[in-house]
C-alpha cells in the first residue's frame, strides 16, 4: 500500500521530525481510538480477553507444526518510545490472553540481566520474565510456553557465562524444557516453558540444534509487501517435526514515512486478521496484538 494509499495515507511520520508528529500514536494513522480494535491494541489498551486455557482443550496427540500459535514481538518492550515500544502488556497480560511465544531479549550487564530493545533499557529484569512465566504454567499445566532468548550483547565482568547466569534466575527448573529438538505431539509440551535456540548465545551450549524455520524480515516497512511474506512463509511446505515462526513485525522507512512497530503492526495485524483464512499454522509473532486477533488464530486449531 505505501504511505499514500489506505488508511496510512492519514500519517504525519516523515524522516526527520518523527517525535512532533507522533506523539503517543505509536506512528499509526489519526484517529485511532485508545481502546482494543479487532487486530490491534492501542498504546493505552488493556488486555481483557481470557484465553488463560486455550490449549487444554485442544488434544494430546495434535502436532505442534499444526498449530496456530500467537506469539509476542520483543515481549518485555512495553514501555521507551515510539520507535522502541512493541507491547503494551505486561508478560502476566500477554499469557492470559492467549499469547504462548514470548520473544525475550536482555544484556548481560555484571551478571545482571536487564531487558533491552536494541540499544534501549526497558527498566525490566529477566527474573521478572521468568517469574511470570514459571506461574502461569503452574497455575496452567495443560498449557506450553515457547521462549526465545536473545543476547543484546554483554558489558561488564561476569563471574559466569550467559548461560548459567540464566539458569541461576530459575526457580522451577522442572517446568523448563532445554532439550527439544523436535517439535510432535502438543502433550510431551504441556506444563513447561521450552525454550527455542534461535540467536541464544552459542558459546554457552545449553540447548540442543532444533528445527526451526523462521520469517524475520523485520526492514519490510510496506505493509503489503510484508504480509506477502508472512503468508509465503506460512503456505510454504513444511518439514515434519518442525516449528514454523513467522515474525509480522518490522519497522522502517516506506517511501519518506517512518514506520515505527506500531504504526506497522496497525496495517499487518489487520492483513493477518482479514485474511486469517489465507494463513496455514504457524507461530505468528506479533507487534501489539488485539484480542480478536489473537482469539481468530486460537479459533483456526479447532
Amino acid at each position: 500500500m505505501g504511505c499514500g494509499a489506505g488508511t496510512m495515507g492519514k500519517l504525519k511520520v516523515v524522516a526527520g521530525n518523527l517525535a512532533a508528529d507522533v506523539g503517543d500514536k505509536l506512528g499509526v494513522a489519526e484517529g485511532i481510538p485508545d481502546k482494543n480494535e479487532a487486530h490491534f491494541t492501542s498504546k493505552k489498551g488493556s488486555a481483557k480477553c481470557d484465553q488463560k486455557d486455550w490449549m487444554g482443550k485442544l488434544p494430546d496427540n495434535k502436532k505442534i507444526g499444526e498449530m496456530f500459535i500467537p506469539g509476542t514481538h520483543d515481549t518485555m518492550a512495553d514501555n521507551g518510545g515510539t520507535m522502541v515500544q512493541c507491547q503494551c502488556w505486561s508478560v502476566k497480560e500477554q499469557l492470559e490472553s492467549g499469547i504462548r511465544f514470548l520473544d525475550i531479549r536482555v544484556k548481560h550487564i555484571d551478571d545482571t540481566f536487564p531487558c533491552y530493545h536494541g540499544p534501549a533499557a526497558l527498566g525490566t529484569n529477566l527474573s521478572d520474565a521468568i517469574a511470570a512465566c514459571e506461574t502461569f504454567i503452574a497455575e496452567h499445566p495443560k498449557e506450553a510456553i515457547f521462549a526465545r532468548i536473545k543476547s543484546e550483547g554483554e558489558e561488564g565482568k561476569h563471574t559466569c557465562p550467559f548461560a548459567v547466569g540464566f539458569q541461576k534466575l530459575l526457580k522451577n527448573t522442572a517446568v523448563w524444557n532445554f532439550g527439544e529438538q523436535r517439535f510432535d505431539q502438543l502433550s510431551r509440551l504441556r506444563g513447561k516453558i521450552t525454550l527455542i535456540n534461535y540467536q541464544f548465545p552459542n558459546e554457552d551450549n545449553l540447548l540442543w540444534e532444533q528445527m526451526l524455520d523462521i520469517q524475520d524480515e523485520f526492514e519490510s516497512a510496506v505493509e503489503d509487501k510484508k504480509f506477502a511474506e508472512i503468508k509465503k512463509h506460512s503456505t510454504k511446505a513444511k518439514t515434519d517435526g518442525a516449528i514454523s515462526i513467522n515474525f509480522c513485525s518490522a519497522v522502517g522507512l516506506d517511501g519518506l514515512c517512518v514506520k515505527s512497530p506500531g504504526g506497522l503492526a496497525y496495517e499487518v495485524n489487520k492483513f493477518c486478521h482479514d485474511k486469517s483464512a489465507e494463513l496455514n499454522a504457524c507461530v505468528l509473532v506479533m507487534d501489539f496484538p488485539g484480542n480478536e486477533m489473537i482469539k481468530k488464530m486460537i479459533e483456526r486449531n479447532n
